[in-house]
């Protein structure tokens, strides 16, 4: 028997969206905005690891956890880049350069390997 919801009743989030949610509050000293959109691509934007714990591979811990993630979901990632010296780092994690954007700066995109 089919389960009805009110037609105001907010749709229940995807098995992505619900990993989205658990991993973008996973790490303390590391923070992202995070979202999937309806057509299928997750974006991220203001990733940030704390000043104090910089250059200790932790933004590269948490990414390579949201493209496993990513992987296992089928998901492609874009994001902007406002600070040139920071492509190069996105570059070796599997992004590739798909244009500019006046506001989030040089759009990488990251499309899911097959796990």
């Amino acid at each position: 028997m089919k389960t009805l919801r009110p037609a105001n009743s907010p749709k229940p989030p995807s098995a992505w969206e619900q990993t989205v949610k658990e991993l973008q509050f996973s790490t303390p000293d590391v923070s992202a905005h995070i979202w999937p959109d309806r057509n299928g691509t997750t974006y991220v934007t203001n990733l940030a690891v704390a000043h104090e714990k910089r250059g200790h591979g932790l933004g590269t811990e948490y990414m390579n956890r949201l493209h496993q993630a990513a992987d296992e979901h089928g998901q492609p990632i874009e994001l902007g880049v406002l600070r040139p010296d920071l492509k190069p780092w996105y570059e070796r994690l599997g992004y590739r350069e798909v244009g500019e954007n006046p506001v989030m700066g040089t759009m990488m995109r990251r499309d899911p390997r097959s796990t």
